[in-house]
């Protein structure tokens, strides 16, 4: 990676408009790191100035990016409707949480059992394990010691979310996927947790100073005695590792459906856009 990305900037200078504006945009976001729709958008804005251009190509990536996009925010628009007739009603506040996050898995069991796929929902019900994670943070909050890097990641990896949104995501893709992707994704594998752990050290690298709770720079700095600095400097290399781990799984796992396997890796993607 190393080797082809100062190869490429070596050549840079020599290249023509089209091909230079397409390098500098891969060694901005890789290929490997961008996101399916994001991607291609770039691409086309791309691809309109080049002097080989296909308009007929062009007009049909278009369309075809401004359906999806559109289809998007329906679906946003359908999701995040609210009832206000219902304000007045709402119980206190851990049952507001509760009730909430309840209703949501309820709708989605109701929907699947019309499809004989009821097994579905109970798969995500179980990755709300991440609820005692969160109590293990709020004691690391409130209390005095820092955990170890080992002991905070355990936790962290569960507390991105990640390994729940992944699996919640999965239960309404229908005939794409079946009950081995959800034994898959539910048992943690390689890809799953270097895709959580990207997430994560991410997140803590840039929310660094905005949290209270201890993050993996502070754990870095406890346990191995070194500057903020330094630690940075070396849970990005965490997060480098984490991204080339679930590159290798996501390339080698072939007896796993694609579209499962693309779905679980999405996250971990947007996390480079925020």
């Amino acid at each position: 990676m190393e080797f082809s990305s100062s190869k490429l900037k070596y050549l840079l200078p020599n290249m023509n408009c089209s091909l230079s504006t397409q390098v500098k945009a891969a060694l901005e976001t890789s290929i490997r790191k961008s996101l399916s729709r994001l991607g291609p958008k770039k691409f086309i804005s791309m691809y309109q100035h080049d002097k080989s251009c296909n308009e007929i190509l062009l007009n049909f990536a278009k369309l075809d990016y401004n359906i999806v996009q559109k289809l998007h925010q329906k679906e946003l628009s359908e999701i995040t409707r609210w009832d206000a007739n219902a304000l007045e009603q709402l119980p206190p506040y851990l049952r507001i949480c509760y009730e909430a996050l309840s209703d949501v898995y309820i709708e989605m069991e109701n929907e699947i059992k019309e499809i004989g796929e009821s097994y579905r929902a109970q798969y995500a019900k179980e990755e709300m394990k991440l609820l005692r994670a969160y109590l293990e943070e709020t004691k690391w909050s409130y209390g005095k010691d820092i955990p170890t890097m080992e002991e905070y990641m355990k936790v962290a990896i569960v507390t991105a979310t990640y390994m729940m949104l992944s699996t919640t995501s999965l239960v309404g893709m229908g005939n794409l996927v079946t009950k081995k992707d959800f034994d898959w994704v539910t048992s943690e594998p390689l890809l799953v947790i270097a895709s959580s752990a990207v997430c994560r050290l991410t997140n803590d690298v840039v929310g660094y100073g905005f949290e209270t709770k201890p993050a993996a720079v502070d754990c870095y700095m406890n346990q191995y005695g070194v500057s903020k600095e330094e630690a940075v400097v070396e849970i990005r290399k965490l997060t480098k590792k984490s991204w080339k781990d679930e590159s290798g799984m996501s390339s080698s796992n072939t007896s796993l459906c694609a579209d499962p396997e693309k779905c679980c890796q999405s996250c971990s993607h947007r996390t480079s856009f925020l």
